[in-house]
């Protein structure tokens, strides 16, 4: 197995250090970009090329191919996590909030197809959700999709929050970073993407005008914001150590979907015996992150 990793390692390490040097400048360069347009890159060289010719196939792995998949998805990340990130959980805390004012949330936006369920789009999937299937998520009933952060055509690099819904006790809006069952993408996209997204409407700050617009236009009474995430099972079995410590300093409600069973909201210790799984399956990269440094750091 150990010399089917080197192998794996090798390869997809020479292949990522040559797109870096070839059409990109790295670390370095994603440090001069504005923070919140940072999570746009976490997946950029994880699942790229031939690796994903197949999405539909990129989570179909068993207990012998995990440590390659580790393995091709986790170089990039380990790169970012040293250099960029540095290991620190603090490092979204200053990006700017978007003052967007009115007409943030909608009863209704546009109608949904039953094509939507089936549909490959996040976007379409997400409204199909919304529409038809509430309550798909425990604890939690869904109210609104693609809500825009952008206030202005100046705002650029403003994503949209896909799902935002109630929790069942009334107490908490959830904004929600979906993932559909066969992404490919990993963890740590899905994690720093919603991260910045609550930065971006005050949430440190309690996200006061998202909430009084969330409980005006739905006629509730939250009082705080809480982040989640929605994504495949084996996304959290195969996950950078850095997204588990988001995870922790964000306190966010972690959703995953396995095969075609309803997705489940994972407990604590669900979230620990699976952050354990992945230290396991992501110990080779780990191991190697001082070669992943020097092979793609500038020249």
């Amino acid at each position: 197995m150990k010399d089917e990793l080197e192998h794996v390692y090798q390869d997809r390490l020479n292949t990522i250090a040559e797109a870096v040097k070839t059409n990109y400048s790295g670390a370095n360069s994603l440090s001069n970009l504005p923070k919140e347009q940072v999570y746009k890159h976490v997946g950029r060289y994880s699942c790229a090329g031939s690796d994903c010719a197949n999405a539909d196939e990129a989570f179909r792995i068993d207990i012998s191919q995990t440590a390659a998949y580790c393995v091709k998805n986790g170089i990039w990340q380990e790169f970012l996590a040293r250099t960029l990130f540095k290991y620190d959980v603090d490092y979204f805390e200053d990006i700017p909030v978007i003052n967007r004012s009115k007409d943030i949330f909608r009863q209704h936006r546009s109608d949904f197809g039953e094509e939507d369920g089936e549909s490959t789009r996040e976007e379409r999937l997400c409204r199909y959700l919304c529409s038809r299937q509430k309550t798909v998520f425990p604890l939690i009933t869904l109210c609104d999709y693609q809500v825009p952060i952008k206030h202005t055509s100046k705002d650029t690099g403003c994503g949209k929050i896909d799902l935002v819904s109630v929790s069942d006790d009334g107490e908490e809006m959830v904004i929600l970073e979906y993932k559909k069952p066969k992404s490919p993408e990993p963890l740590l996209r899905a994690v720093t993407e919603i991260v910045t997204y609550y930065r971006q409407i005050d949430g440190k700050n309690g996200a006061k005008t998202y909430l009084e617009h969330f409980n005006k236009t739905f006629g509730l009474n939250c009082t705080r914001v809480r982040l989640a995430v929605v994504v495949p099972r084996d996304m959290y079995r195969t996950a950078h150590r850095y997204a588990f410590d988001l995870i922790a300093k964000y306190d966010i409600l972690c959703y995953a979907w396995d095969k075609n069973e309803p997705p489940f909201r994972l407990s604590q210790t669900c979230i620990e015996r699976n952050r354990k799984m992945s230290e396991d399956n992501m110990q080779f990269v780990y191991e190697h992150s001082d070669n992943i440094m020097q092979a793609l750091k500038n020249d």
